[in-house]
């Protein structure tokens, strides 16, 4: 009987035991990006690669390039919504992230003189956040209204805008500079490492940005009044006399059939796209002195002298 509750206690000490010791970590999963082994190259590419954790030869790629989506006739996937009566109005915008092609195939030739079965693979986030910048609001930050995933890496961003950045927007030189901003945020999950050196899983989070002008007057569809359901720019009073002037010359030129009355509308701007494209300068329809030069000196509409 002593033996027997000698073996008991035993027993009893060493599941107690057992329970105390720190349970067995579970191995990390092998082609989780490793964020301590990024990699550098000879010449800044901006692009994020790294190694995974347990499989030398794949790499990772972070997505470094941020770009407005175009539709089918080359115009910018955006258009802004507004009320003339209504201070403000929104501005919906698709967008994509990915990679810059021309910087991705120095990236890849170069790991591949070292790493020649390196095999690539872009990664996923697990939470996309954007960040829009803009004149007139609050530290900068315009209120995000909805963010919609409509393919892969491609969002639809709805966004609201007060009165400052409608009337930058809707004045026909806003394609001349850039005013407001897009900074996308991906968090990314990987292996991290706790203050002991630890590996374990955890994320990173990586942004990427970009400025952006207006269009309205290189796509009128990128603005629409809510109002009258038209498109386009919305024409400022500028300075009548070099405005007469502009349209004597266009109507020489046969471009303009309206009359020289110094109102700059529609027809002129109109006319003077034509006369631009003729030109092959960009077709911003602005009423400038530059143009006013051209068009004196020009012979057939086509050329100058």
């Amino acid at each position: 009987m002593i033996a027997y509750g000698g073996a008991l206690r035993l027993g009893t000490i060493a599941v107690m035991l057992a329970a105390c010791l720190p349970a067995k970590a579970e191995p990390l999963p092998p082609e989780l990006a490793d964020f301590d082994r990024a990699l550098s190259f000879r010449d800044p590419l901006l692009v994020s690669v790294i190694r995974s954790y347990g499989v030398q030869n794949r790499f990772a790629l972070i997505p470094n390039q941020l770009e407005i989506k175009k539709r089918s006739d080359g115009s910018p996937d955006m258009t802004l919504y507004y009320d003339p009566n209504i201070p403000g109005g929104y501005l919906t915008l698709n967008v994509k992230v990915g990679l810059d092609k021309e910087r991705l195939d120095t990236v890849q030739d170069e790991i591949r003189q070292f790493e020649k079965d390196a095999q690539f693979s872009i990664m996923e986030p697990l939470l996309s956040t954007f960040h829009i910048g803009t004149p007139g609001t609050e530290a900068g930050k315009a209120i995000i209204r909805e963010t919609t995933v409509i393919g892969p890496n491609e969002f639809a961003v709805t966004f609201t805008v007060d009165d400052l950045f409608r009337r930058i927007f809707l004045v026909p030189s806003s394609h001349l500079s850039d005013f407001f901003s897009i900074r996308y945020e991906g968090t990314y999950r990987g292996v991290i490492r706790d203050d002991n050196g630890t590996p374990k899983i955890g994320t990173r989070v990586y942004s990427i940005g970009s400025s952006y002008g207006g269009a309205c007057t290189l796509h009128p569809s990128v603005a629409f009044n809510l109002q009258t359901h038209r498109e386009g720019c919305v024409y400022p009073n500028y300075y009548r006399g070099l405005v007469r002037s502009i349209q004597k010359e266009l109507k020489r030129l046969k471009l303009l059939k309206s009359a020289s009355d110094g109102i700059y509308g529609p027809e002129t701007h109109g006319a003077i796209q034509r006369f631009q494209s003729k030109i092959k300068v960009i077709p911003d329809g602005l009423p400038t002195n530059d143009l006013l030069e051209s068009l004196k000196t020009s012979v057939d509409g086509c050329c100058t002298t």
